[in-house]
């Protein structure tokens, strides 16, 4: 049976279980979440998975009175039938009785779970729901408190319900999953549900091998309530301030200097996951601060954000989501370079102690007395030195890098130079390693790629901002993006969200995808043709049409760069970046095959010679410098420069030198008929 076959009977065998359960049960109540659980022995591809679903969805919105959602989960077991087995259950609608207002508790907590090292955040709201606590599976559309997909160990599915109430957290096993089971601190969780410890372990047992993994959660303070101003100092005098830093080679110390004068604080909301169905996320917000700081002993500056927060459990929160972010940095960093070597994917970000005495965040940090003085008080800085609040400061420093200087379309001439592309491999594997572990950096684009120096002095690029990274996969609605920069896809979701069956979630590796293509594009075509592509109403701009990039390209590069061309252009035709095995350096390898150094050693265009007398000498000394250095502008015309007074100095020596012995010859002739002529004259 061929695989179309296969996939077009998959759907029919779906589509009428679905209907002959739908027809059998009792019509549908508010609140009724139909689960269709799909198990084929083979996997079934991306595209397919979601022509099922919707075909699900279109049988759904003929049946009852409820809401119209129904949620579709695809697995691949060997036992399966064939084409496929399919379960479809309807959950029972859940009555509980309203609690007193004056027997509930109703201050929030921050759930932390942990896992191999990375924390990941959820606020929890005192209420009678209980959350899904989920490794979704492909497909999972549901709500509830979702952990990334790339965190193998813990098994996918639904398996753990939580709920907040009375200040008492509680835990119950879910249906789903039965190979495994599941306990808290050693006690096995039962379908009923019953109170667990503030902070514990949950443990998943395979049934099958024995091998347990473990999920850590901790319930950590949490308010809303802005304090009255603290007794403590909030100073930076510029003594050396402890700080997180992965480097062995600097002392673990930073000078923190005051922000320039006139310098105002700007705003920046971080979302938080509440995983209920009603409001998806709640924002915490910040002011931010902007200034640099230095080594002890070092010329070398870094670039400092300081975040003023509401309450001190807020601060809390953020600095343990940026320190889990710091964690996640440093792993994708750990990829595009050997150990020891200074190769970045994404700026690294470090941690700084703020307030006396200076929380020691690493052991080669010793504590520092910090002098008080107003005129060093954060709360100063913000505006409100009146108000001092300690405990509601989050300070991070990362490298202070230059901005590419993006060269365009005349400086980069017609054909693309490999050059570029060996100096994006560093960033492409750091982009991949980010989606491997389960977040996106959220914000690509080429304004926020800097220049960095390697340990070999070797030219590459670097992401900023990590912290704009976020869990992979989030709320539509809640997402923010630069417009111009965002893929068609996130587009197309956004406008979608309120229309009846469509996914409210997405999962932002396509979007991530898409601005490390544009960064390519601008290395290879230039910034003002990319800003072009750009240029439009949301979903009609010319870069969301591969035969108007296609043309483009082609009318930048000479016919042999066809086949480069088209294997640049795939990655702008629709669905190409959500297939799953796409990755950037896998792309950027093919790029990079198809690029030959002998395409760019042909002859000079003598359009393009520079005028002149020395117009052969000056052209080929520009070419010599931008097929050594990386395509940007503002990097290479120093050097540019540089080689041309060197070539000026040489030539006026030549010319100097010549003229010269000239004036010898023309002296030595003339001394010479002085000498015939006087001679003659004795005679």
């Amino acid at each position: 049976m061929s695989d179309e076959r296969w996939v077009r009977d998959v759907r029919a065998t779906v589509i009428t279980e679905v209907q002959q359960r739908l027809f059998a049960l009792e019509p549908l109540a508010d609140g009724q979440v139909p689960h269709v659980l799909v198990r084929t022995p083979w996997t079934l591809p991306a595209e397919a998975q979601n022509d099922v679903r919707n075909g699900v969805r279109e049988v759904r919105a003929t049946f009852g009175d409820g809401d119209g959602r129904v949620r579709v989960e695809f697995d691949t077991a060997v036992d399966a039938a064939d084409p496929c087995d399919v379960r479809c259950t309807l959950p029972k609608v859940e009555t509980t009785e309203p609690e007193p207002e004056e027997e509930t508790d109703g201050s929030a907590r921050l759930l932390v779970l942990g896992f191999a090292g990375v924390e990941f955040h959820f606020l929890l709201e005192p209420g009678a729901d209980w959350l899904p606590l989920v490794r979704p599976a492909t497909g999972y559309d549901g709500i509830g408190l979702l952990l990334p997909q790339s965190i193998a160990g813990v098994p996918h599915g639904h398996l753990v319900d939580l709920r907040y109430r009375d200040g008492v957290l509680s835990a119950r096993r879910a249906a789903e999953r039965l190979d495994y089971a599941v306990s808290v601190d050693g006690v096995d969780l039962v379908a009923d549900g019953a109170p667990v410890p503030a902070s514990g372990e949950i443990r998943y047992t395979s049934r099958v091998d024995g091998e347990t993994r473990a999920l850590t959660y901790e319930l950590v303070e949490w308010s809303d309530e802005v304090p009255g101003p603290g007794g403590g100092a909030d100073v930076l005098d510029g003594a050396p301030h402890p700080a997180e830093y992965a480097d062995p080679g600097h002392p673990g110390t930073l000078l923190v200097q005051p922000p320039e004068p006139g310098t105002k604080a700007g705003g920046r909301r971080f979302p938080l996951v509440t995983g209920r169905d009603d409001v998806r996320v709640r924002d915490v917000h910040v002011q931010v601060l902007h200034t640099t700081a230095t080594h002890p002993g070092s010329d070398e500056r870094l670039h400092v954000k300081i975040y003023r927060c509401a309450t001190p459990q807020h601060a809390a929160y953020l600095r343990r989501h940026l320190a889990t972010q710091a964690g996640l940095v440093r792993q994708a960093n750990a990829v595009a370079g050997k150990a020891g070597e200074r190769v970045w994917a994404v700026a690294p970000i470090h941690l700084v102690a703020a307030t006396p005495p200076p929380e020691v965040l690493t052991t080669r940090s010793a504590p520092m007395t910090v002098s008080d003085g107003p005129e060093h008080r954060l709360s100063a800085w913000f505006g409100v030195p009146d108000q001092p609040q300690p405990g509601c400061f989050v300070i991070v420093a990362s490298p202070l890098l230059d901005v590419v200087g993006w060269a365009g379309y005349e400086q980069l001439g017609t054909a693309p130079s490999g050059v570029q592309l060996a100096a994006l491999t560093a960033l492409a594997a750091g982009v991949d390693k980010l989606h491997d572990l389960g977040v996106a950096h959220c914000d690509i684009k080429p304004q926020n790629v800097c220049h960095h120096l390697d340990a070999q002095g070797r030219s590459t690029y670097v992401l900023v901002d990590g912290d704009a990274i976020t869990r992979a996969v989030g709320p539509v609605s809640e997402l923010r993006f630069t417009p111009e920069y965002t893929s068609a896809e996130v587009i197309r979701a956004a406008k979608q969200v309120r229309a009846p069956g469509a996914r409210d979630t997405i999962d932002l590796t396509e979007h991530d995808r898409f601005g490390f293509v544009l960064v390519v594009l601008t290395a290879l075509i230039g910034v003002d043709k990319v800003d072009a592509l750009l240029r439009g109403p949301e979903g009609k701009r010319p870069v969301d049409s591969v035969a108007f990039v296609t043309e483009t390209l082609e009318d930048a590069w000479s016919p042999e760069w066809a086949r480069f061309t088209a294997a640049l252009t795939a990655a702008f035709r629709p669905g190409a970046l959500l297939d799953d095995s796409w990755t950037a350096s896998g792309w950027l390898e093919r790029l990079t095959a198809l690029w030959s150094p002998e395409r760019v050693e042909e002859p000079l265009e003598v359009d393009r010679v520079a005028v002149g007398r020395f117009g052969r000498e000056v052209t080929a000394i520009r070419t010599g410098v931008r097929n050594e250095r990386a395509p940007a502008w503002a990097e290479w015309r120093d050097e540019l420069v540089d080689r041309v007074r060197a070539a000026q100095q040489q030539v006026a020596r030549q010319a100097y030198g010549k003229w010269l012995w000239l004036g010898r010859i023309a002296f030595g002739v003339s001394l010479l008929l002085l000498v015939l002529t006087v001679a003659g004259g004795l005679k």
